[in-house]
């Protein structure tokens, strides 16, 4: 939710994550995981591990929890009728035959909008996901892979993959929707540019009973347990006293807490119509069930909202809040109509509204309805206006949603970057009085946010929301001018208002207290790098290359270590620092064009045409990248069918490409195909008449 080893013959990216098996059994310890399986005579192998087997090793530092977490020996019942429900199986291990996955082995789809080819199969360790770039004789030409270790979402409406990697969670480009039975690019927009994206805390936090950060400073990266599915700890706290004494008054009964608390155990994840953000140094583990959850996180929404973004996925608390229902209702939750125990009805029922409504309230006007419930007509069922193929109940409830349900915009156009462009006023909905801690810095947070979204998405400036972070930060830090959390936030303000030497000097003061924060080192290195980009010389590589250390994901980190190692005449260490990101992230298009001019310039082609073909995984319609592609394939001496094959291709898109008519003739030329290689250059010369390029090769043709 918050705001860059040369491969000679294709772009093969493999990203080796092994499933590490635990092995030994005692008292102590989990039990034994079942052994891998072979299905073919080439060794590879699907999972026969069952979706929620405790005790197995994901990457390197995550070990799955018990999601019944030893409830089931006093409440069999209601853990049974759990395991129906789609929080049981909202983060699971693959498992093989007769599995969703087993059924997607060999699959390959093509996005419509981009061109983008995925596949899911199988490798050496198990299931595992695609990209490919395939010239028209069907041959890859480049391509990227990486194995599936965990399944996030029950497959209610779908399923995304993850890849675990050192404590890191990357979210696969391909999901499961059932709208279509079959696979598509994965939610958000970041797709059609990138392979992976990495989960957040919040991402994950909701999938998960238990989930730590590494390090709560930043909003990525795990350590230790991580459950399969929401365990019960989630709701009714930790249970170990009540396990051992079974007093009631041991453990959390959610019908027995106030109906504020009460709904704040479905606003942990439920509530995505907002701008949540986890409250410093704190994780959604954090939260005990009774207490309020402002204490852990905020949710800032418009305080006058002007827009509509319609039902998403998750934002069944903040629809709610919009009905009179629910305002005018006199302790309702969610659980008056959804008991959390069993599995939510496809069509609903009448259970929860006949709290209120007498059958005969409809009137007579209603005498027609038939079997339809009172969900059927006033909680419409509509597609989810932030994921494709997928549809969802919106729980505004009206007489006549049907209506309003067209007049629905974007996430983006009601995201908190579009409120910050337009200086609209926001509320901690947790907190609207501002009396938890961290209440200001959480609202300095909020407006960030906004800058920040404004930027990326609108690529607008939000000048008033930036003025606002200021003012607050400087009121805080009248109160606590050493406070380590307002100083890195005084350096981002004056970073994004383009002040690097005021950033730099609030970055510095919060690393004379805390010199391993991450947010202080990276707010430290790109202010370092502003400045050295604007002339200053000063120590900025070794600012950056320490940041990077603390937040190896970073892009734009990334970039700037290689911009800096390129400018100091060390080339390929700067494309090195390319290349290791993309081996930790995969390809990207912005990576990949920014890889491509940085080898090229320094000479190094064969890393070029790497990176070239990376960004054809994204674009393979694209004809600058086809025809970039065919001239570096000449230059590396690739089979010259193959320079043809990705001219002739570019020329499809675009009839008088230069890059692509020159290369074209080249090949021809290469071959001793003189007469193809004339007729070649006489089509670039009239598309481009008197271009130097063209006159050099006829030059070279008498």
């Amino acid at each position: 939710m918050r705001r860059a080893a040369p491969i000679a013959i294709a772009a093969v990216l493999s990203v080796v994550i092994v499933v590490a098996i635990a092995a030994g059994c005692s008292d102590d310890e989990p039990p034994p995981v079942t052994p891998l399986r072979d299905i073919s005579s080439s060794g590879n192998r699907y999972p026969t591990t069952t979706p929620h087997q405790s005790g197995v090793a994901v990457g390197e530092s995550l070990l799955t929890a018990d999601i019944s977490e030893g409830c089931g020996d006093c409440h069999a019942d209601v853990v049974e009728s759990y395991r129906e429900n789609g929080m049981h199986d909202a983060l699971m291990l693959p498992s093989g035959r007769g599995s969703i996955e087993y059924e997607l082995i060999g699959q390959e789809v093509v996005d419509p909008d981009t061109g983008i080819t995925g596949r899911f199969d199988i490798g050496a360790g198990g299931y595992e996901q695609q990209l490919l770039f395939r010239d028209p004789d069907g041959t890859v030409r480049a391509s990227w892979s990486m194995p599936i270790d965990l399944i996030i979402g029950s497959g209610t409406s779908g399923r995304g993959y993850l890849a675990a990697r050192d404590g890191d969670l990357y979210v696969h480009p391909l999901a499961w929707y059932r709208e279509l039975d079959g696979l598509a690019l994965s939610p958000g927009p970041g797709f059609a540019t990138h392979a992976t994206r990495t989960a957040t805390h919040l991402c994950v936090g909701c999938h998960t009973g238990v989930a730590r950060p590494r390090d709560t400073r930043i909003d990525v990266g795990f350590a230790g347990d991580i459950s399969l599915g929401i365990a019960c700890s989630r709701c009714h706290g930790d249970g170990e006293t009540h396990t051992l004494d079974g007093d009631p008054r041991s453990i959390v009964n959610p019908s027995r807490l106030a109906v504020e608390r009460q709904s704040e155990l479905c606003y942990q994840c439920h509530f995505s119509g907002g701008t949540q953000l986890l409250k410093p140094g704190k994780a959604m583990a954090d939260y005990v069930p009774g207490t309020p959850l402002g204490l852990v996180q905020s949710v800032f929404v418009a305080k006058e909202p002007k827009r509509d973004s319609g039902a998403r996925v998750a934002s069944h608390v903040a629809r709610m809040l919009r009905s009179r229902c629910f305002t005018q209702s006199d302790g309702m939750t969610c659980t008056t109509c959804h008991n959390p125990h069993r599995k939510v009805g496809t069509s609903g029922d009448a259970s929860g509204c006949a709290v209120c409504h007498q059958t005969d309230d409809c009137g007579e006007a209603h005498g027609a309805r038939g079997d339809r419930t009172c969900v059927d007509c006033h909680m419409a069922n509509v597609p989810s206006s932030d994921i494709r193929h997928t549809t969802t109940t919106d729980h505004w409830i009206r007489k006549r949603p049907e209506l309003a349900a067209a007049l629905q915009v974007s996430p983006e156009e009601a995201s908190i970057g579009a409120l910050a462009i337009a200086d609209e006023d926001i509320v901690d909905v947790l907190d609207p009085e501002g009396a938890l801690p961290d209440a200001t810095l959480m609202r300095v947070d909020a407006y960030l946010r906004g800058v920040d979204v404004a930027a990326e998405v609108f690529n607008r400036d939000a000048p008033a929301y930036l003025q606002r972070a200021r003012t607050l930060l400087n009121e805080l830090q009248s109160e606590d001018p050493s406070n380590v959390e307002v100083l890195w936030r005084q350096a981002r303000v004056r970073r994004f208002g383009h002040d690097n030497p005021s950033a730099l000097r609030y970055a510095t003061a919060a690393a004379e207290r805390d010199p391993s924060h991450p947010r202080v080192l990276l707010e430290m290195a790109l202010a370092s790098f502003g400045m050295y980009s604007a002339g200053d010389l000063g120590k900025a590589l070794p600012a950056v290359a320490r940041a990077r250390r603390a937040m190896p994901d970073d892009l734009t980190l990334a970039h700037a270590e290689a911009m800096i190692l390129e400018h100091k005449k060390r080339p390929r260490e700067a494309v090195a620092v390319l290349e290791q990101i993309r081996d930790r992230r995969g390809p990207r298009s912005d990576l990949a064009e920014f890889g491509v001019l940085m080898a090229e310039r320094s000479g190094i082609n064969d890393v070029a045409l790497t990176f070239a073909l990376d960004a054809l995984l994204f674009a393979p319609r694209d004809p600058d990248l086809l025809a970039r592609a065919s001239r570096l394939s000449l230059a590396e001496n690739w089979n010259p069918k193959t320079v043809t094959h990705l001219a002739n291709m570019a020329l499809e898109q675009d009839a008088n490409h230069l890059g692509a008519l020159l290369a074209l003739a080249n090949a021809y030329l290469n071959t001793g195909d003189d007469e193809n290689a004339r007729q070649t250059a006489r089509r670039a010369a009239d598309a481009h008449p008197r271009h130097p390029a063209v006159e050099a090769l006829l030059r070279r043709l008498r």
